[in-house]
């Protein structure tokens, strides 16, 4: 259970990364510029016109062997046949390839077609394939076709499904880290956070969520705080900082919610806060006690502040 909590937790502590940190958000616009670039200019299709040749299955000769081509016609693979190799022969294997014909409904010519697993066409209708043309005189067929795309349409193809693939990975963690963001990158245990506080765990408060306007906004994840209880209002500073070097005044508590956070040390329980901070500013932030108890204490000190 600890390890998947922390997988949790380094998710948020990534997202809390690449969302303020410049270099992240370069490496992210070059991600995407590549991407772009990779759906945009490779095009196969556009490939696949420039080095294929579309021909008539009757004028299929020598003179096409080792082209790539386009050709059409009624596919029967329910006619193919073995050819029986020499080597075969002698190594003990028996028949070789299986060769099934593409026949040109209006002169009857054919082109035998390595049949490696094609897929049956549809009764009657007629298909397109494209392959190379090859040369074997040693045993029949003489000529024959080997479906599959020139190599640099295989390489432009395997750039498009790249850059479609970096595009949606790119959406994705846009959209991961949004998510997190709202969750102040506290994103929830799915597992329960203990009642009461271990022996050898951090029992102190921490602060996720920006420190308002007072101070440019800055984002904290997982900071130590402690608590200032005064008549209207409780305050929260550094846990660590005999002078403190911010705080954030919780004047009125406009809602409470209650949940269970991942953290390095584990699942704790957790509240999201929202409230009005002391220049009447609305503010949310997550606090994270080390228990339920200790939340619960927590809590009762933002009892008198609400509306």
């Amino acid at each position: 259970m600890m390890c998947d909590v922390r997988i949790i937790e380094k998710v948020a502590e990534l997202c809390h990364r690449l969302r303020y940190s410049g270099r992240a958000r370069i490496g992210l616009i070059v991600v995407v510029l590549t991407a772009f670039a990779a759906v945009l200019f490779s095009r196969p299709e556009q490939m696949v016109q420039l080095t294929v040749s579309d021909v008539l299955i009757s004028s299929v000769d020598a003179a096409a062997v080792n082209r790539y081509v386009r050709v059409s016609g009624m596919f029967r693979p329910d006619e193919t046949f073995k050819r029986y190799l020499r080597l075969n022969e002698i190594l003990g294997k028996g028949f070789g390839p299986g060769f099934a014909p593409l026949v040109d409904p209006s002169s009857g010519a054919v082109l035998w077609v390595l049949d490696d697993g094609l897929p049956a066409p549809e009764a009657n209708a007629p298909v397109t394939f494209i392959g190379r043309v090859t040369l074997d005189g040693s045993e029949a067929p003489v000529y024959y076709l080997v479906v599959g795309a020139p190599p640099a349409v295989r390489i432009a193809q395997w750039l498009a499904s790249l850059g479609v693939a970096m595009l949606i990975g790119a959406g994705l963690a846009v959209l991961l880290i949004a998510a997190a963001a709202r969750w102040h990158f506290a994103l929830p245990s799915l597992w329960r956070a203990s009642d009461e506080v271990a022996p050898d765990s951090d029992a102190t408060l921490s602060y996720y969520g920006a420190l308002g306007y007072a101070f440019d906004n800055v984002q904290l994840r997982a900071a130590p705080v402690r608590l200032a209880v005064g008549v209207h209002e409780v305050c929260l500073t550094p846990f660590d900082a005999a002078g403190a070097s911010w705080s954030v005044v919780v004047r009125r508590v406009m809602s409470v919610d209650l949940f269970d956070v991942a953290t390095r040390a584990g699942a704790r329980a957790a509240m999201r806060l929202q409230f009005e901070d002391d220049h009447g500013l609305l503010h949310s932030v997550v606090l994270a006690a080390p228990s339920r108890r200790a939340r619960g204490r927590v809590m009762e000190l933002f009892v008198n502040l609400r509306l």
